[in-house]
């Protein structure tokens, strides 16, 4: 199975808009793992993010991420405001219970990775949770059926 970056993504951005309803539909595109994208939170096992989940998020802009002044040195100085739909959230860590976080978001504007705090890193992780996935069809699953079907 071909792994996909966040650089080849954003470079093939306008395939994917055009092309999101096939891929979240078809678990042979759906499951197409993601370099780095992932969920890790502590007490919670680890999760691998795959192009469906991600596109799924992205285009429901529940996982595009607003980058906060820092102590408004950034308004002080009149730094322009990043827009919402700028910043892509791929991956976030942390700690249920201690409520630390990170999070990397891929900036579209300046095609690079940056790693923000995210104040509510439950919402997250539960938004990633409703989604709805196209039933995976394992290798094994279809070998044996393949031999169940030959042997009739």
């Amino acid at each position: 199975m071909n792994t996909l970056t966040i650089p080849q993504i954003f470079a093939q951005w306008s395939f994917y808009q055009e092309h999101y309803l096939d891929i979240i539909q078809d678990s042979s595109q759906y499951f197409t793992p993601v370099t780095g994208a992932e969920i890790c939170l502590w007490p919670l096992a680890n999760q691998q993010l795959y192009l469906g989940d991600l596109l799924q998020l992205w285009f429901s802009e529940k996982w595009l991420a607003k980058k906060e002044p820092q102590f408004g040195i950034e308004i002080f100085l009149h730094v322009p405001e990043v827009s919402q739909k700028d910043l892509y959230i791929y991956a976030i860590s942390g700690n249920f219970l201690t409520g630390s976080n990170q999070s990397k978001v891929w900036q579209a504007s300046t095609g690079q990775t940056q790693e923000l705090s995210l104040a509510y890193i439950s919402k997250h992780y539960f938004e990633y949770r409703a989604l709805t996935r196209p039933k995976s069809v394992k290798l094994a699953d279809r070998v044996g059926s393949a031999l169940k079907h030959n042997m009739l």
